[in-house]
């Protein structure tokens, strides 16, 4: 692991956080399975139909959660805002946690548009396109993160592009239905658009699939 220890200190106290809230909206999700849904006041209805559906969103969350835990995020994006001297740093992983008390993103969704940064952006100045407008500014960091099955971190890589072939090699030395869990890390940026484009306009992909 190529890190200052000072760097490394802070990237596993960011570890240590994230799966502090992990753990705690886990337990959350979980008692509110527990007692029911009976003191939410819906229109009767719509009662049995809410119900059912707050059931099924509380345990389809508690299983991502539990599916991220040990590899809660993949890469960090440093990004200063055109106008702003703070710098701030942005882990996207496959699922998005928050501290709903601060309202404090501690991992970003990789579909944010945000994640545009990491997939398209250089080092330097950078931008990305969001419901708010076109946001410029500088790129500072593009960090990629390797875990262990036990959940322990394994390797850190600075990285500028996400078609660097360092960077790819443990993903494709992967079994398979592990390149697959982890295909979102080697997103490239060709491939980034195509995946980002309007859902009702014509796409044609040229290309046959790649045989790993």
């Amino acid at each position: 692991m190529n890190l200052q220890k000072d760097d490394e200190t802070l990237e596993r106290k960011k570890l240590k956080k994230t799966r502090s809230f992990i753990d705690k909206e886990i337990k959350e999700s979980e008692e509110r399975l527990e007692r029911g849904f009976e003191d939410y006041d819906f229109d009767d209805y719509a009662d049995d139909y809410m119900k059912a559906a707050l059931k099924e969103k509380f345990t389809d969350r508690i299983r991502n959660l539990k599916m991220v835990k040990n590899n809660p995020y993949f890469a960090r994006v440093d990004f200063i805002e055109k106008g702003e001297t703070q710098r701030d740093a942005f882990y996207l992983g496959k699922v998005m946690i928050t501290d709903h008390d601060s309202l404090e993103q501690i991992v970003v969704d990789w579909r944010a548009p945000i994640a545009d940064l990491y997939y398209e952006g250089r080092l330097g100045e950078s931008n990305y396109n969001c419901p708010a407008g076109n946001i410029e500014g500088e790129i500072k960091l593009k960090r990629q993160y390797f875990f262990t099955k036990d959940g322990e971190l394994e390797n850190v890589m600075d990285i500028d592009i996400t078609t660097n072939d360092e960077m790819l090699q443990p993903f494709l030395s992967a079994n398979s239905d592990t390149r697959l869990k982890n295909i979102i890390s080697t997103i490239q940026a060709e491939q980034n658009k195509i995946i980002r484009a309007e859902m009702w306009r014509p796409l044609i992909v040229q290309g046959v699939a790649r045989k790993w």
